[in-house]
């Protein structure tokens, strides 16, 4: 494996990520000259590394025309010279990125075969909000965005405005445990930053190599993806009659305060769904339950930060301390002896809440206090 890094040249390939098809045997025909949809597998054929001799039997087969080994060469090489323009144009970007911001960086890791494993860049603003809040890391990739069918990856954080910025951005070969692990070495070889944890969709090649190469980071799914799979699970394991409790149970669940919530609900759901929970999900419940993760800081979702803004509609004293109910309908605690609520915003960012907001208010204490530190 090799690596490029700002201000080197290479000279490398990008290796097609498009799957070979099936083709469906056709007629014999006399018309010998190859269609544009014949050119077009050819095309694939080549980029997937296909020696030429192995395409021409391939075409002559599955076509019924005489392909000659001149035809597999000249497709060939306008394949080359497509390639060698698109190597052109990323290599131009990138070094101009460069030149205009002082302090971007980017890296190339090329492959054993002289193709692209993965490109890692960031610029001076990506890694100057990374330093500032390097806490907590969104991680998740995009597909079917570009031509070569290489995923991109997209590093977020959250500033203290809840606000999501982008951090780095990685285009990959694939997306295995094997070429993430490289894209996560580039990330931590470049940024000299301490993470406490990596948010994720729930795709195993991401968390596998994210253990691989920072082993002491927490890693939490997305609840907002977590959630939006649990849907789906419930449309497919349910009948009509039981998808609107089966949900709430799911729902329940991963908003649990306590493991004896998440095991009752988890008990009620009908067989078939329950059973799909106890395979895919229990054993990572660490991961996305709400009673196992409210200590973490997670700032949010992969999903849009969420609208944060809740009315306070009611707020009374109890024993413990003073209980609020918001406008929906949510009472929560928040505790006299050290001055904290339980409501998940503040778990989860550390941050005083609206209900310890209205608390003040109805105590006729300062919004905002040094000795609190906040």
């Amino acid at each position: 494996m090799l690596t490029y890094s700002t201000g080197a040249s290479t000279r490398a390939h990008f290796k097609h990520g498009a799957v070979k098809k099936e083709r469906q045997a056709c007629h014999y025909s006399d018309d010998w000259i190859p269609s544009v949809e014949e050119r077009d597998e050819v095309a694939k054929l080549v980029q997937l590394g296909v020696p030429a001799s192995k395409i021409q039997d391939h075409m002559s087969q599955t076509s019924g025309k005489a392909f000659k080994r001149v035809d597999i060469h000249n497709i060939a090489s306008r394949v080359k010279q497509n390639q060698q323009s698109v190597e052109a144009d990323t290599w131009a970007v990138l070094q101009k990125m460069t030149q205009a911001d002082a302090g971007a960086h980017f890296s190339i890791l090329i492959a054993e075969n002289s193709t692209v494993d993965l490109i890692f860049f960031q610029t001076s603003n990506m890694r100057r909000f990374l330093q500032s809040y390097p806490s907590v890391i969104f991680m998740d990739g995009t597909y079917c965005i570009n031509n070569l069918g290489y995923p991109v990856y997209v590093f977020m954080c959250v500033d203290g405005d809840l606000k999501g910025h982008v951090v780095a951005y990685a285009i990959v070969r694939d997306g295995t445990k094997v070429t993430l692990a490289h894209l996560l070495e580039q990330f931590v070889s470049k940024n000299n930053i301490e993470v406490d944890t990596f948010v994720v969709d729930k795709d195993a090649a991401e968390i596998a190599a994210i253990k691989q190469v920072m082993p002491g980071v927490k890693i939490l799914l997305c609840r907002f993806r977590v959630a939006s799979t649990f849907k789906d699970a419930t449309n497919k394991y349910c009948n009509r009659s039981e998808k609107t409790e089966a949900h709430s149970l799911l729902m329940k669940m991963l908003y649990s305060d306590s493991e004896e919530t998440f095991f009752s609900c988890l008990q009620a759901l009908p067989l078939n769904l329950k059973t799909y929970i106890n395979k895919n999900w229990l054993t990572i419940k660490q991961s996305w339950a709400q009673h196992e993760t409210k200590h973490l800081t997670t700032w949010g979702s992969l999903k849009q930060i969420e609208e944060l803004a809740k009315v306070v509609r009611l707020c009374y004293r109890c024993e413990t301390g003073f209980s609020i109910v918001d406008a929906h309908q949510q009472v929560k605690m928040y505790s006299l002896e050290d001055g904290n609520c339980n409501c998940l915003f503040h778990l989860n960012r550390g941050l005083p809440c609206w209900h310890m907001m209205a608390v003040r208010l109805k105590t006729g204490m300062s919004l905002f206090s040094l000795e609190d530190g906040y």
